[in-house]
């Protein structure tokens, strides 16, 4: 995706895909091969925070953050456009 000449990457998965660390890895593949830090990264997951083991989910929390990755849970889904405008505008984590 293209959002004022920035380039986002947005993985969308459904299900228990969305707690699998494979997927915090497959994001931080495709950013690696078309710009990695100049990237905005997001994985967006169907699941509820409390539908993910606390274990399991604070394993992919960590992943993330240590790979600038922008997780949307559930309970953010209502407001993904809002998030994906403001991190193209205001990034938490800093493209280089």
């Amino acid at each position: 995706m293209i959002y004022k000449a920035q380039a986002l990457i947005v993985e969308c998965k459904t299900g228990t895909k969305g707690k699998k660390s494979k997927t915090v890895r497959d994001v931080t593949t495709v950013a690696s091969s078309i710009g990695h830090r100049f990237v905005g990264k997001f994985l967006i997951t169907s699941l509820f925070t409390n539908q993910i083991d606390p274990k399991r989910h604070a394993d992919i929390q960590h992943k993330a953050e240590k790979d600038h990755i922008f997780v949307i849970t559930g309970e953010g889904l209502p407001r993904v456009k809002e998030f994906l405008v403001e991190q193209a505008i205001n990034p938490k984590y800093p493209r280089i």
